[in-house]
């Protein structure tokens, strides 16, 4: 049962395509909607529980949602009920899907045989047969729809012979030369007139280095039609380039296309037929070229040096294309110098250079023609109507011209550097080897070859040191500028600035290392500011180093001019103060163009020498005293003005120089002359001999070896020596004269007071450089000198005097305060006191030699005495008595002793106050009888003193004034009284 009507096998038929695109399963949608119910009763049931409205609305809205799912749940139930012929259903889906593929198959095939039959010229105008019954007869019983022929089938009856054959070709030949022979301009493009050739019925025209063109015709009124076409010039394979003694034929396809476009230019416009075809095969044949350039250019991206040097913007169907070389390098990247080959609007294939932000107009024509090499490539694209080089085509290589542009580019800014350079540098540091390399002075020493790589547009040296390679890599990142683009004029002054900065660097190498070389140590801590840069006048790079015995603010100061290499060696003293370093001082050191071993040899000499004149002359300063600095040539004149022979060099002396003092309390002038002189020698063996000399006459001193001061007295000139030791750690910077000015300033002190002391006739017992000795009353008393110029002199005694010690305490205090070294003034005090003293020391003994006592043993007379000032002492006399009860009552009498000057007296003298005016109290008024004895006691003196025109007593009341010559007398007649009246008392 396996057969249709037909009585073919059905079961050979293949089965219907089942379809399953859009079909759900209905588990699958009874699902969604079981969960979907589920979800709006409990949505629904939670808003009316929230719902705070009447009972009604909540239940009408209830009863809605009941509704609306009823409605879905019936669908549901429907859909189920349908598909519970589920498999016939599915058969007829089948079955139409089927059907409907069918139609579509047919309509695709009509399509198709429409698009290949009906658009063919040898086909104009047919078009498939009608779907009608009696078409689809034919094709049923003879397989084919039966059409009219319109004569185009070929029967076998009909054969062409030769002769026919070469009539029509002849009859062509002759139509197409009377055609071409009677257009005018404007019909026939200029470069059609000349370059076309008619044979075999047809007419070649040849457009050189273009294309060539093959049309003919069939009558004298009837249009061109085209019969082949081809590229002159196409892609040699062993050089890559374009190559125009070749030519490419267009694929089938491309041809067809072309064919259809030509021949519609030639059957829509007769008279300018082949001049729009001339244009539009023109356009065709430039836009080509530009294909294969760009293919050219794309094979160069990949296979040969210019990979990752280039980029290339491009596609198909363009006018024009962009070749970014450099592309690597910030100057050129993203496009920032190109060169642009496209079609003009005279649709001849041209190019422009852009670089530096704009394009270039100078007509790089010339350049390349000065550069085309000598194997005749073409390296430009020459417009096409250049006919005088059709019988010798060039080929057209992209690798020749990017190699030209890009070394006239590196020529160029090569060029820019030079002139640059030139104009900051000599001609003996800065010379051109060719237009890519320049040879570059860094050093008197030392050259180097700055060149450019025109592959990559990369600046380095040839066979580069450390620093050179550090420098390239600067000059090969962009600079920062304000804008964002980076021009030329950038690039070249980040070139000349990194250039002067590897001269600068190099040169500091140098001498870096020739200083290293003599035992300089650098420094690379301290950093001037502007400001203190300033002061060394000098804008290059400074270096600051140090010899070790240095004291560790002075330093050498090396600063280079990168532009010039110009070097200024400074000696300065920098100190860093609240975090900033200051130049405190300093002093720029003379030397010749030439930095040979000598020079750096002596360096650390001439610095030394610098820095000692510098901290003496700052030490005289300090100690403000004046001076004046003898030049080497006129010392021997100077010295002999003072009658002073020239002092010879000590053996190893380096350095010496020569320093007039001006003698401002120095020493005395009446011993010595107005100026003094400092000689300072520097020895090899890092040593300084100080030398400080000068006249000395009308000494009062007696002569003893002054070896401790190192003083050496030839006839009438002294010299002070010292040697300071310079390599000394601790020397600080303001005491290399201290020891000569001290040993001057205690020989200056003893000549002062031995002066005094002679002048004012005081008995000098002996003398050294450190103390002198004077008698004062048969008292022995000893100056002591300051063996600093600080200090002060001091006075001290052997005596055993504890109130003569008390008082020479009061006046060290007083030396200590003034500072003075004058004496006179304090021995006429120690003159004038010594009848007090001299009468305490009498009184003590009446005092210890009385025997009075108490019942107790105790004495009734005791002595004291107060020293208050050095003008006011006091006599105290303590009397003790005992009563009934055996209590002891002490009584106390005070004797007042201060120095008074009496203005009226003519002689002047100074007079002693004796005052008893404390003793006015009513206690003691027991002691009448003993102040009648005081008073009497001094009535008596002043009796026995009356013919004594030298002594002087005058009384006031309690008080006393006398002159010193009875002082002592006067005390000891006061103690007397007090024994008197314990005598009377006993009796």
């Amino acid at each position: 049962m396996n057969e249709d009507i037909n009585g073919q096998d059905t079961s050979k038929v293949p089965p219907l395509p089942h379809v399953t695109t859009n079909i759900l399963p209905l588990s699958s949608i009874i699902h969604f909607h079981t969960q979907e119910a589920y979800k709006q009763f409990t949505t629904a049931i939670d808003n009316l529980a929230a719902d705070q409205s009447n009972d009604v609305k909540r239940k009408k809205q209830f009863l809605e949602l009941i509704i609306s799912l009823r409605h879905d749940f019936v669908k549901l139930y429907t859909l189920v009920k349908w598909c519970s012929n589920s498999a016939d259903v599915s058969k007829l889906i089948d079955l139409l899907n089927w059907l409907r593929q069918l139609e579509f198959s047919y309509d695709q095939l009509l399509y198709t045989m429409n698009t290949e039959f009906g658009n063919s010229q040898f086909n104009y105008g047919t078009k498939l047969p009608n779907s009608d019954l009696i078409t689809s007869l034919q094709v049923l019983y003879k397989q084919r729809p039966q059409l009219a022929s319109y004569g185009y089938l070929r029967t076998d009856n009909d054969v062409v012979s030769s002769e026919k054959i070469l009539e029509v070709l002849k009859e062509l030949n002759l139509v197409l030369t009377i055609r071409f022979a009677l257009m005018n301009d404007v019909e026939l493009p200029p470069r059609f007139n000349n370059n076309y050739e008619i044979k075999d019925g047809k007419c070649f025209i040849t457009i050189p280095n273009e294309y060539q063109l093959v049309i003919t015709t069939i009558s004298q009124t009837s249009p061109f039609y085209l019969i082949d076409f081809k590229f002159l010039f196409g892609i040699n394979q062993e050089t890559l380039s374009i190559s125009h003694n070749s030519y490419t034929k267009l694929p089938p396809k491309s041809y067809k296309k072309l064919e259809k476009i030509v021949n519609t230019v030639f059957n829509t416009s007769t008279s300018t037929s082949l001049t729009e075809v001339y244009e539009l095969l023109h356009k065709y044949s430039m836009s080509f070229k530009l294909y294969l350039i760009a293919k050219q250019i794309k094979e160069l991206m990949v296979n040969s040096k210019w990979r990752n040097n280039i980029d290339l913007n491009y596609s198909i169907g363009r006018n024009s294309l962009i070749l970014n070389y450099w592309s690597s390098h910030y100057l050129s990247k993203n496009y920032k110098s190109f060169i642009e080959l496209g079609i003009d609007r005279n649709y001849n294939l041209n190019y422009r250079w852009f670089k530096n932000g704009q394009y270039q107009q100078t007509d790089m024509t010339e350049i390349f023609i000065q550069s085309q090499p000598e194997d005749n490539e073409e390296v430009i694209i020459d417009d096409d109507d250049d006919e005088g080089n059709d019988d010798h085509p060039h080929d057209l290589n992209v690798d020749v011209m990017l190699n030209v542009i890009v070394n006239k580019h590196a020529e160029l800014l090569m060029s820019s550097v030079f002139e640059r350079l030139a104009g900051l540098l000599s001609p003996e540091e800065i010379s051109q080897v060719n237009s890519h390399q320049l040879l570059v002075k860094l050093s008197h020493n030392k050259s180097t070859i700055f060149a450019i790589n025109p592959l990559t547009g990369y600046f380095y040296f040839i066979d580069p040191i450390t620093i050179q390679q550090a420098i390239t890599k600067k000059i090969n990142t962009a600079p920062s500028t304000s804008s964002k683009f980076i021009s030329e004029d950038d690039l070249i002054n980040n070139i000349i600035d990194q250039i002067i900065q590897l001269r600068l660097l190099v040169y500091t190498k140098e001498i870096n290392n020739k200083l290293l070389t003599s035992q300089w140590i650098n420094n690379d801590i301290i950093t001037l500011s502007e400001t203190e840069l300033s002061k060394l006048g000098n804008s290059g790079k400074c270096q600051f180093y140090r010899v070790k015995k240095w004291p560790s603010s002075w330093f050498l100061i090396n600063s280079i001019n990168g532009i010039n290499n110009s070097v200024a060696w400074y000696v300065a003293r920098i100190k860093s103060i609240k975090g900033e370093w200051k130049i405190q001082w300093k002093n720029k050191i003379s030397h010749d163009s030439e930095l040979n071993y000598g020079f750096f040899s002596g360096l650390a000499t001439i610095c030394s020498n610098m820095i000692i004149d510098h901290m003496i002359i700052e030490e005289l300063q300090t100690k403000h005293i004046k001076y004046f600095k003898v030049d080497a040539d006129k010392e021997r004149k100077v010295l002999a003005k003072f009658g002073i022979k020239e002092k010879p060099s000590v053996e190893g002396t380096i350095y010496q120089s020569l320093i007039m003092i001006y003698n401002d309390e120095l020493l005395p002038i009446n011993n010595s002359s107005t100026s003094l002189f400092l000689q300072i020698q520097l020895l090899s063996d890092h040593k300084m001999n100080l030398t400080l000399f000068g006249n000395l006459r009308n000494l009062s001193i007696i002569q003893e070896d002054y070896s401790q001061l190192n003083l050496t007295i030839i006839e009438e000139n002294f010299e002070f020596k010292d040697t300071v030791n310079l390599s000394t750690a601790t020397m600080t910077e303001r005491n290399l004269l201290s020891k000569l000015f001290n040993n001057l300033n205690q020989f200056n002190k003893l000549i002062k007071i031995l002066d005094q002391l002679n002048n004012n006739h005081i008995q000098i017992v002996s003398n050294t450089i450190n103390d002198i000795t004077i008698n004062i009353d048969g008292n022995n008393l000893t100056i002591l000198l300051p063996e600093e110029s600080t200090m002060c002199i001091q006075l001290t005694t052997t005596t055993e005097n504890s109130q003569l010690r008390l008082i020479l305490e009061y006046l060290n205090r007083y030396l200590h305060t003034t500072n003075t070294s004058s004496v006179i003034g304090i021995i006429k005090y120690l003159q004038t006191i010594n009848p007090i003293l001299n009468a305490i020391t009498t009184i003590n003994k009446l005092v210890n030699k009385q025997t009075f006592r108490l019942s107790n043993g105790l004495s009734r007379l005791n002595f004291d005495v107060t020293l208050n000032t050095l003008n006011s002492i006091q006599f105290i006399f303590h009397i003790s008595s005992s009563t009934n009860s055996k209590k002891i009552i002490k009584d106390k009498i005070t004797v007042n002793i201060s120095f008074k000057n009496n203005k009226f007296d003519k002689q002047k003298r100074n007079l002693v106050k004796i005052s008893l005016r404390d003793n006015l109290i009513d206690k003691n008024l027991k002691f009448k009888k003993l102040f009648e004895l005081i008073f009497k006691s001094i009535n008596d003196l002043e009796q026995t003193k009356k013919n004594d025109t030298s002594v002087a007593l005058f009384k006031l009341n309690y008080d006393f004034l006398i002159s010193g010559n009875i002082l002592e007398e006067l005390l000891e007649r006061i103690g007397n009284s007090f024994i008197s009246y314990l005598q009377l008392e006993k009796s």
